[in-house]
């Protein structure tokens, strides 16, 4: 008995492992969202994914995604959410993408090859699923401004 609740209890850990992997997943995809909603110069649209940015860190438990990176994300976030000014939304994604640079390198992310890319125009760095470049930071006005850093597999 002692040795079934033993591997009911292993199995139940490797179920909360996988579970907090795919909510890392999540806010890696959400952070795609934010991106492209200032890679095409839509504010409207960076506040909404914010928001749904902000509900998957909430869904992360602390284990996996300390309460210092946590709040330092939520903080970011929040800034975009509630701005409406797409100039000062970018700004706050400087924070919120060294941020996610640092979980992408601390998490292993399973939705494939994750680019870490650059603007030396706007010394700022963002994530990316695609090898193009498609900058955030100046949206329309210099779209492919920018290179790949390095790659995280």
């Amino acid at each position: 008995m002692k040795n079934l609740f033993l591997i009911l209890l292993m199995g139940f850990g490797i179920s909360a492992s996988a579970q907090s992997a795919n909510k890392v997943d999540k806010l890696y995809r959400d952070y795609l969202e934010i991106k492209d909603a200032l890679t095409t110069d839509n504010s409207s649209k960076a506040s909404a994914a914010a928001k749904t940015f902000i509900s998957t860190i909430a869904s992360i438990d602390s284990k996996t995604l300390s309460a210092e990176k946590s709040d330092a994300l939520k903080k970011a976030a929040s800034n975009i959410q509630q701005s409406n000014d797409i100039k000062k939304q970018r700004e706050f994604f400087y924070g919120l993408s060294d941020k996610m640079v640092e979980l992408a390198n601390e998490h292993k992310i399973k939705t494939g090859t994750i680019y870490v890319q650059y603007c030396p125009m706007a010394k700022g760095q963002w994530l990316s699923d695609k090898k193009d470049i498609k900058n955030p930071y100046y949206g329309k006005s210099m779209l492919e401004c920018g290179y790949v850093t390095s790659e995280i597999k």
